[in-house]
Order: structure tokens, then sequence, then C-alpha cells
């Protein structure tokens, strides 16, 4: 438990702007959600749960990703402090302690306590037949703990009226294993994974960029910009969880 606390992961959920890199936390959950909503979708009972320092919005006028395909404005979820994750990298272990529950969701996914969680829960109707959203995650405990056991969770979790058993959306594209520092990452087990027996794929390394020398933001390491998608009944109600945590 001590040594996951020396590290966090951020959840980044766009919309699309141009400006300096800033992180602006606390903010109002509810405005941002139907924010990145857009249009064709009803969205109702919207409930934000966690630490008020953990969820923020962000700008970055260089775009954080690939150049082609960059992530400029949105939502940051983290299980510390957001304005921590503001670059440039200067320390591969950039810590808070915000003495917050866990999820109950995430810690039967990981199979182990978690803590520090940052959750947003709301209700929406879709006018079309299909979902999509945009999303980046990034840890500082790249690149020490790949292949470790020590993994931070998060999930897009999505249930409703057609859909029995709640889906994660996280995966790694073309696949069904969830995102996380030991299904992406730079293809080498890190050096604080010795003798782990965790399950670990090396093979995605297109879906990774290292940061460790660089200027936008403190975590060592992210997924370029991934897209969560569902098929959906147009005008049924369905339920959406995004949850963050240490593991």
């Amino acid at each position: 438990n001590t040594i996951l606390r020396l590290f966090f992961p951020a959840l980044l959920l766009p919309v699309f702007s141009s400006a300096q890199m800033t992180v602006n936390s606390p903010i109002i959950p509810q405005s941002w959600v139907i924010q990145l909503a857009g249009s064709g979708i009803s969205i109702s009972n919207i409930t934000y749960t966690g630490s008020p320092y953990a969820i923020g919005d962000f700008n970055s006028s260089a775009g954080i990703g690939l150049v082609s395909n960059s992530i400029y404005q949105g939502v940051m979820l983290s299980t510390a402090h957001c304005q921590h994750s503001i670059g440039p990298n200067t320390t591969p272990s950039n810590s808070d302690d915000l003495h917050e529950a866990g999820d109950p969701l995430l810690t039967a996914i990981v199979g182990v306590n978690t803590y520090d969680a940052a959750v947003i829960d709301f209700d929406f109707i879709p006018d079309s037949n299909s979902i999509r959203f945009k999303y980046i995650f990034a840890s500082e405990e790249y690149d020490e703990f790949v292949c470790s056991c020590y993994n931070d969770a998060f999930a897009f979790m999505l249930s409703g009226d057609t859909i029995t058993t709640p889906i994660n959306l996280a995966r790694v594209p073309g696949t069904m294993l969830p995102v996380s520092i030991n299904n992406v990452n730079g293809g080498f087990v890190g050096s604080l994974a010795s003798g782990s027996n965790c399950a670990c794929n090396l093979g995605n390394t297109q879906f990774y960029v290292g940061n460790s020398d660089g200027t936008e933001i403190e975590m060592d390491g992210f997924t370029v910009p991934l897209e969560a998608t569902a098929v959906v009944i147009p005008h049924h109600t369905y339920h959406l969880k995004i949850a963050i945590a240490d593991a």
C-alpha cells in the first residue's frame, strides 16, 4: 500500500480547443460532462465521487499525444492532485495521498484493494446507434513497474437496458485486454518488476509514449489517444461509470 501511494495515474477525456498547458481544479463535474457529451445524447443523474482536487480541466497548446491525433482540452481524473500533473517531468515518483476510499468495482477488476478513487457516473439516452469518446491514460508507474503486480486501475463501465453484464470499454485496440501499464508499455520489463508472476503483454508498443523528458505532463508515460466505442440502441437508457484508483 505504501508503494502504491507514491504513484498516480491520470485519465484525460477531451474536447477540442487550443491553449497553453494549464490545469484548473476543483471544477464542477456536471457542467463538464454535459460539454463533453456534445449533441445527440441526453445526460442525467450526474454524480462525482472522490476528492475535489482529483478532478480538473486542462488546456494544452502543443496537444498531448501524437501530433496528428492530439488532445488539447478536456477533463482530467487523477488519484492525486490534478495540479501536480503539470510538466515538465522532473521526478519519477510524484505523489499525493488524498485519503479517499477506493472503488468496489475497480477492486473486483484488479483483485486487490483500491484507494483514492475518482469516479464519474451518469445516465444517458443516445439518439444514434453508437457512442465513442477519446481518452489518454497516463501513469507515474511507467516504466519501473511494467510487468509487476502493482497496476493502478481504471475502467469505463457501460451498462443499461440492453446490457445485462457491464462492459469495460477501456480496451487495447483490437483486443479484449484492459488498458494498463502491463498491457500498454514500451516493450520491456520494468526495473521494479523482478520476480513478478503477474500477466504482462509487451507487444502493444505502438500505443505507448514514453515521457521521461516530457515538458507537458509530469507522468512518466502515457498512451496515445485511444477511443472507447460501443454499439447501443437509440432512445434506450444506459449508464456509464468512469473510474480510476490506486491499486
